[in-house]
């Protein structure tokens, strides 16, 4: 692993970095700050080496910070995380942004009436998340306003079902998976898991929890569309990694796991010669099914398919999975492998895999490899 670089060779890092992102906000009009009238992100057209910079930036800013707490305040904070959760969990539960005008302020007695909660304890964690999420703003005394960060809580439904997915459903599970491992004696089971445990739902592994309950199927299918727009799941690299435009018109393209469609229909758009089978648990298929645009009715179909059952589908050119083995054992990858290629009877048929690699430790910004192994991390 390469040596810890030091204080001054991050600050040089930060320096150089920070100006090549400056230079380009300032060619494109943009500001990003939390204030709410920010934009929300990096525009994903931007030159590859700004968002090289933006990776530099965040890594050595990041280091520069747990260079300066050292070994022991930093493994303090580390530890004590949650406390910072807990603040963003009750105000997403007690959904507190849409209660907070879009322009303007509002009292903390106004605010706790229209939410119907505890004034003090509103006050408390709206102050506690306002310094460590820049979730909204106190711009004069007993007044509430809204941050960008709030903003798009109120406003950007997908970022909602993230954080539903993630703070309902995996932070529960995280705080248990410890208690699984023990239970099940580090079973590598999909029923073995701290989602089991913290949701209370023996024998059944997660995605049929998901099927079987509209509110979070809502949820994943905002967390996957809002991951979408995250630089590293972009679309744009759905369309490097493979030469769609070497199918045929007419083409069928079985998308395993497609959840509602998202990537079926964005391929759709930019090969409508291809057909589409998005397959995943009945219930997920039948909402996707019903949220297909228009325009799409005729190219994509919504099937309902378990994956561990032979592939009924046999004549199709592509099948495509991405993050399905990742939520799976080895065991049940394995089947799910075996069921597709029994059924690849057409020649030239193609099996296309998107899933998490993880690197060797160290070979890739800190940033990057971290939510990697996070994803890691979930699946016990």
């Amino acid at each position: 692993m390469p040596s810890q670089p030091t204080l001054p060779d991050l600050a040089q890092t930060i320096s150089n970095s920070t100006e090549i992102l400056t230079t380009y906000l300032e060619s494109q009009n943009l500001n990003l700050s939390f204030d709410a009238s920010s934009a929300s992100r990096l525009p994903f057209d931007a030159p590859e080496h700004v968002w090289n910079a933006r990776s530099d930036l965040i890594n050595a800013t990041q280091a520069l910070h747990d260079l300066a707490l050292g070994p022991a305040e930093h493994l303090k904070w580390q530890a004590s995380a949650a406390q910072d959760l807990m603040p963003i969990q009750w105000l997403h539960h007690f959904n507190i942004a849409s209660h907070v005008p879009l322009e303007g302020t509002i009292t903390y007695a106004a605010l706790a009436a229209s939410a119907h909660v505890d004034e003090n304890l509103l006050k408390r964690l709206l102050r506690s998340a306002m310094l460590s999420a820049h979730l909204f703003t106190e711009p004069e005394p007993g007044r509430v306003g809204h941050s960008a960060s709030s903003r798009l809580l109120a406003t950007d439904a997908d970022l909602r079902g993230l954080l539903e997915f993630e703070l309902t459903i995996l932070a529960p599970a995280l705080s248990r998976t410890v208690d699984a491992q023990r239970k099940w004696n580090f079973s590598d089971a999909s029923t073995h898991t701290g989602f089991n445990l913290a949701l209370e739902y023996p024998d059944r592994p997660f995605y049929s929890y998901v099927g079987e309950n509209q509110g979070k199927r809502d949820a994943l299918d905002g967390a996957f569309v809002e991951f979408a727009r995250t630089e590293g799941w972009a679309k744009k690299h759905l369309l490097k990694g493979f030469e769609w435009e070497s199918l045929r018109d007419g083409s069928k393209v079985v998308d395993v796991g497609g959840s509602t469609g998202h990537n079926s229909v964005f391929l759709a758009r930019e090969f409508p010669g291809l057909r589409f089978v998005v397959q995943d648990l009945p219930g997920v298929a039948a909402e996707g099914q019903k949220r297909l645009p228009a325009d799409m009715v005729d190219a994509i179909e919504c099937q309902a398919y378990d994956f561990l059952q032979p592939q009924p589908i046999e004549d199709a050119d592509v099948y495509f999975f991405q993050n399905v083995f990742v939520d799976h054992s080895d065991a049940e990858a394995v089947v799910m492998l075996r069921n597709t290629r029994r059924a690849m009877k057409k020649p030239g048929a193609k099996c296309i895999i998107r899933e998490p690699v993880v690197p060797v430790p160290g070979t890739i910004p800190v940033e990057d490899e971290l939510r990697i192994r996070y994803v890691l991390s979930l699946l016990k």
